[in-house]
């Protein structure tokens, strides 16, 4: 489970014209090791982001004193600020939860019986999943990365360098084959192993190590 510590984001921006409730959550949100950040209005908002853009969640009212939370949402995305948020809202309303969700909330929450529970349990979720997927990202990176190295070793390499099947056919091959072979590398993708190794018996000395030890290191064949 999760830490608070561990969370990608940790910061979270209230937009909310009730003061009183700001409070609340903020004190809340402090004991979980989340801090909260309060703009009373649309316009506090906007302003806000006009000097930071460090990744955060949002928590967006649906009836603010000077806008309507979609609104701000749909200003907020034209500027190009696109951080999750969690939408609330005084009365249920499915015209409006579905704008809502149609501009991607991450959740939607009523303001009635239980609701700091209900919205603080949401928020702990949501960066909960924007860790996750942060965490996915970044492997995904490494991954990438990885493939790139082993992509420019691999048609660099001098030596020859193949990529069996489970019939020992050849799935892959370096480049470099057909400067020792003499034989294009795409005439022996799909061929079998013995297509090119004369040398049989040393290929199945080699083949005998890998069945027994599930490793086969630098085994040469002539």
């Amino acid at each position: 489970m999760l830490k608070s510590e561990e969370f990608y984001v940790r910061t979270v921006l209230l937009v909310e014209d009730d003061h009183a409730l700001g409070t609340l959550l903020k004190y809340r949100l402090e004991l979980l090791g989340v801090s909260l950040i309060h703009a009373l209005s649309g316009e506090e908002a906007l302003e806000f982001f006009q000097t930071n853009d460090k990744p955060l969640l949002m928590v967006v009212d649906y009836e603010l004193n000077d806008t309507t939370g979609d609104v701000l949402v749909e200003q907020l995305r034209a500027t190009g600020i696109q951080h999750p948020f969690i939408a609330i809202t005084g009365a249920g309303n499915e015209e409006v939860a579905g704008e809502f969700l149609r501009l991607g909330a991450e959740d939607y929450i009523v303001k009635d019986l239980g609701f700091l529970n209900k919205i603080e349990n949401s928020i702990i979720r949501t960066l909960k999943t924007i860790t996750y997927k942060h965490k996915l990202d970044e492997q995904q990176k490494v991954i990438a990365n990885s493939e790139r190295r082993y992509r420019m070793i691999f048609e660099n390499i001098q030596d020859v360098y193949m990529l069996l099947d489970e019939r020992f056919h050849i799935k892959e091959i370096s480049p470099s084959v057909g400067n020792i072979l003499d034989i294009p590398p795409e005439m022996l993708v799909n061929q079998p192993i013995f297509y090119i190794v004369n040398n049989r018996k040393q290929w199945k000395e080699g083949l005998k190590k890998l069945l027994e030890e599930k490793v086969l290191v630098n085994h040469e064949i002539e």
